[in-house]
């Protein structure tokens, strides 16, 4: 992000500051200056999104990609969408000069050329204690409280020795979802068509809109008049723990901060993006994750691979800062995966997962392309994607008959969009995809590498 970036020229000596140039995302005119600047050679260093990949550099000796896992690196505003990492690797073979990729949990993609090129050597954190929290037994029981018994016992322990805590957990408000006792059915947003959350007064609001409801009455798809409250978000969490650990403060953060100070022991919330702000507060004594198998509820090829990712993230970040306790509750304690974090075998999970992406044509083995067909009308959408169906399968046939082109379908988020939506996949079991582009309508929306299919 642009705070990031700052961050990281802070960072720098400042012989070198002086020569770096922070690629902001202000106003026209600032980008011009910006660009005037590199243009004439007059900073060395270019810091910033992914917007400064596409600066004239008149001597360019290497591009660097920090983070290159991560998820903001793909292009989401703009057509084609594309992959930073991509786009900087293209970049660097141009130039002919060498591309350094920073993570400290790669991406399958970067560790597939790091091991092909052999010239690093990956390690993973060893020194963090992992302790596995079942809470099956005490689900059994009739306990749904999110903090178990168990791990109870530990944060009291952590906070008597006089050090903090921090609970990772990625469901928002007081309860993440409202549900129909009837149909069981989840309360949506009428607008975008996503499960509404509870704020802590209690009050429906829609995660993606953000706009708050109307107190909900009846179910729009039976009409039953009763509701159940349904997974804690992060204000049930407190509730939990200040129920359990009355005396003990406890701090819900949303974003990340710097130099957090606490007076007394403290137990701190937030969603597992603020892995590395566990590195900013001091006396940190335990880091642990609420719902493990949470990190799995998507519908993408690659969500084994971010939990894998972010488990190795947070292992990473205890072992640098020096917190030696690591806990995962998990209501799937015998998941294959939760079992790969226990045992630190992250390299066979990526020689398993390389093997199933080879199998079903996925990166980096093979390569996918994802079309977007809008229209205000879902008939007009329909044909627009049959139509280009029909060009992609004529072209690639003539060119590349080993590309196979999925038939068009309507997409399974239509709350993502505002239009109607047709998708149309393209895939390659091995090697790249050349898009036609001269023969794809400039409304069509092309995503190349897609971190989903819907």
């Amino acid at each position: 992000t642009q705070e990031e970036a700052q961050r990281f020229v802070t960072r720098l000596p400042a012989s070198l500051q002086k020569k770096t140039t922070l690629i902001a995302d202000g106003g026209k005119q600032s980008r011009f200056k910006q660009w005037q600047a590199v243009a004439q050679g007059q900073k060395n260093i270019i810091c910033g999104t992914r917007r400064a990949l596409w600066f004239p550099f008149p001597l360019l000796g290497m591009v660097i990609v920090d983070e290159e896992q991560h998820e903001y690196h793909k292009q989401a505003d703009q057509n084609p969408r594309y992959h930073a990492r991509t786009a900087a690797l293209a970049l660097a073979e141009a130039y002919g000069i060498p591309a350094l990729l920073s993570s400290i949990h790669p991406s399958l993609e970067a560790r597939t050329l790091v091991l092909e090129s052999q010239r690093i050597i990956l390690r993973h954190p060893q020194n963090v204690h992992v302790t596995l929290v079942s809470r099956l037994e005490e689900i059994r029981k009739g306990n749904y409280e999110l903090i178990s018994e168990k791990l109870e016992e530990i944060i009291q322990i952590t906070i008597q020795r006089k050090q903090n805590v921090f609970l990772f957990h990625n469901r928002t408000g007081l309860f993440h979802q409202l549900q129909c006792r009837t149909c069981e059915s989840a309360v949506e947003c009428p607008t975008c068509r996503v499960p509404l959350f509870l704020t802590a007064a209690e009050d429906p609001r829609c995660p993606r809109c953000q706009k708050p409801q109307r107190p909900v009455t009846a179910c729009s798809a039976c009409g039953g008049v009763t509701f159940s409250k349904r997974r804690k978000g992060l204000i049930g969490l407190k509730h939990d723990v200040k129920k359990n650990l009355p005396q003990t403060p406890v701090v819900i953060l949303d974003r990340v901060r710097s130099q957090i100070q606490t007076s007394v022991p403290t137990v701190f919330l937030g969603p597992t993006s603020l892995i590395p702000l566990l590195k900013e507060i001091p006396a940190m004594g335990m880091a642990g994750v609420i719902h493990a198998e949470q990190l799995l509820q998507s519908f993408n090829f690659r969500s084994g691979e971010r939990m894998v990712q972010t488990m190795i993230a947070l292992q990473s970040v205890c072992d640098s800062a020096g917190i030696r306790e690591c806990v995962i509750q998990s209501n799937a304690p015998d998941h294959p995966l939760i079992q790969t974090i226990l045992d630190h075998d992250f390299d066979t999970f990526y020689e398993r997962e390389l093997e199933e992406r080879k199998e079903f044509g996925f990166p980096p083995i093979g390569s996918i392309v994802k079309f977007l067909i809008k229209d205000s009308e879902m008939q007009a959408a329909e044909k627009k994607a049959r139509e280009l169906d029909h060009v992609l399968r004529d072209a690639w046939s003539r060119d590349d008959p080993h590309i196979e082109v999925l038939s068009p379908m309507p997409t399974s988020e239509p709350s993502l969009y505002q239009n109607a939506v047709m998708i149309i996949i393209a895939r390659k079991k091995q090697g790249s995809i050349q898009i036609p582009w001269g023969s794809i309508p400039d409304d069509v929306l092309v995503d190349v590498e897609p971190e989903h299919f819907h």
